[in-house]
């Protein structure tokens, strides 16, 4: 049994008015121009878990595990709800007779996890008018005293192989993931009388692979090499939204040409925005000036998908005598990012492909439409001035989709233990001489800054849930270095 309160408050002033010029202090402004707000956050929760687990020998195990939670963020008919699991291993390798080399083993398990809805959710509030007479008027997030419960069902299939006296070890599972009444808050038609509005939305599966190899090809007196190899890919789906609602943004960041959302029936980490006109074999469609036409259906068209193809890293951690030496290469192959800081560069005319390709010209790979509705080959010759740079290529998110890979040493460690014949001499047990370096280098065909992006992070405008793969002023991870001695005493 568990129990957690939680409260979390804070007190804002905010005054104009300032009486003496270069002091910031509340003691000299105008009362009247003064305003302080006090918030206020509580939430409550109580479990009731438990377990059980039967064994037969080494061979296999089966598990049941239970766990009901209460809690104070969900409406009064709502707010139990109960969380159960299961899981079952089968280790073959027992079956054979006075096997000492290797293991194997076969494991599965199911759970359907409940998540509550975040604080004062349920009731819609009231909040001080700015106008004169002062009062209160209706917020313009409405609460929703009919939420449930997020539920999220999981099935995982795995198998553990072990060889060589565990000097090689391989770990392989494949999941499948649903959520169900997900709780979100998007925004809501002006007429309702609320700007946002929080339910219980649809749903979404997520389903993949991942392994871990684990190895150690050299081990000697003198001289030991090992090595990790982590791999995993992820397929999601949107499968269901609440009532009409087709798109739904992930950030408040405003940009022209595209930005990060999930539509219906696309990846859940989907870019959307504008593209060009196209005829139905998706040729470009072409004015009768020779330039692309855009499409002003498309503004929220799915136009990429920001989730890996791949990603993998490999550890490896090599000692020699009293030298060591660790690294971690990571690597992602594939996926988009909606490169914004290229569009903001393009529309100001400092792009890098604007000197390449300006005032040059240029036949456009596209089809002109007929009068009859039949489409011939664009052969017209244009001039790719300012204009159509600032004006028609700035306009189209679809030009700043980047399918990106990379390659980023994310640590090297270099480190010396000082003999201990050495160190006893000044009075202490050991010494340790280390030099590091984060995010040393990388290699990448992205054309941006940084191609791990995350405009709702510190480091770029806008705000909201994840806005990883859009690049809008990104700044780049930054890269450090570091020398250190340890000494114990």
């Amino acid at each position: 049994f568990s129990s957690e309160y939680y409260t979390s408050g804070g007190v804002a002033y905010d005054a104009i008015g300032l009486l003496a010029d270069g002091i910031f202090s509340p003691n000299v402004v105008n009362k009247e121009n003064t305003t302080v707000t006090e918030t206020l956050l509580r939430r409550q929760r109580y479990a009731a878990f438990g377990d059980v687990k039967l064994e037969y020998k080494s061979l296999a195990s089966i598990g049941v595990t239970g766990r009901n939670d209460w809690t104070s963020t969900l409406p009064d008919k709502n707010r139990s709800f109960f969380s159960p699991s299961y899981s079952g291993s089968f280790t073959f390798s027992e079956l054979i007779p006075n096997n000492n080399s290797w293991t194997g083993k076969l494991r599965a398990s199911y759970a359907k996890v409940g998540k509550d809805a975040p604080i004062y959710r349920t009731n819609s509030t009231l909040v001080r008018a700015e106008t004169v007479g002062g009062g209160f008027v209706t917020s313009t997030t409405s609460g929703n005293p009919d939420l449930k419960p997020e539920k999220t069902q999981e099935l995982e299939l795995g198998t553990e192989l072990s060889f060589f006296k565990n000097r090689l070890n391989i770990d392989v599972a494949y999941y499948e993931r649903k959520s169900i009444d997900m709780i979100m808050s998007p925004r809501v038609s002006i007429p309702s009388g609320f700007v946002i509005t929080t339910f219980n939305n649809g749903s979404l599966r997520n389903k993949g692979i991942e392994f871990s190899i684990n190895a150690t090809p050299i081990k000697t007196d003198k001289f030991t090499w090992s090595a990790t190899l982590n791999g995993w890919k992820n397929t999601s789906k949107m499968l269901q939204f609440a009532g009409d609602i087709v798109s739904f943004p992930y950030t408040n960041a405003q940009l022209n040409a595209g930005s990060a959302a999930t539509n219906l029936n696309q990846p859940v980490l989907g870019i959307i925005g504008t593209d060009y006109r196209r005829n139905p074999d998706g040729y470009i469609v072409v004015d009768n000036n020779g330039i692309p036409i855009i499409d002003g259906n498309t503004k929220d068209r799915y136009i990429g998908n920001r989730e890996p193809d791949f990603n993998f890293g490999l550890i490896n951690n090599l000692k020699y005598k009293n030298f060591s030496l660790s690294f971690l290469w990571d690597f992602r192959i594939g996926g988009d990012i909606l490169n914004a800081s290229r569009q903001g560069m393009m529309s100001n005319g400092i792009a890098y492909d604007i000197g390449e390709w300006r005032d040059k010209e240029f036949v456009f790979n596209g089809v002109v439409q007929q009068g009859d509705g039949t489409y011939i080959k664009n052969t017209k010759q244009v001039v790719l001035d300012y204009s159509y740079f600032a004006n028609n290529y700035y306009q189209v998110g679809t030009n700043f989709i980047e399918k990106v890979n990379w390659a980023r040493v994310r640590y090297i460690n270099l480190g010396y233990q000082l003999p201990s014949t050495f160190v006893s001499r000044l009075g202490i047990r050991n010494a340790r001489l280390e030099f590091g370096a984060q995010n040393p280098f990388i290699i990448t065909n992205y054309s941006g800054g940084d191609p791990e992006v995350n405009s709702a992070g510190p480091n770029a405008g806008g705000s909201g849930a994840s806005t990883m793969g859009v690049d809008n002023g990104a700044i780049p991870l930054p890269r450090s270095f570091s020398f250190g001695l340890n000494i114990t005493l």
